[in-house]
């Protein structure tokens, strides 16, 4: 299975992309800044990560 990070500051539009890409049998992990991306990235081997550039912490 695929592990994808979604970085989006938008509470809703984070859900809703999670809600989309779990339809299709990924594991989706979420962060609200660039900072917790960061903290994820260097914990975690993620196959693709899907951001949002224009936020806080990037």
């Amino acid at each position: 299975m695929k592990n994808i990070l979604v970085v989006e500051d938008d509470r809703s539009l984070r859900h809703i992309i999670k809600e989309a890409l779990s339809k299709s049998d990924f594991n989706i992990d979420l962060a609200v800044d660039g900072v917790k991306a960061f903290e994820k990235i260097i914990e975690n081997d993620f196959d693709l990560v899907i951001t949002d550039l224009m936020m806080p912490g990037m």
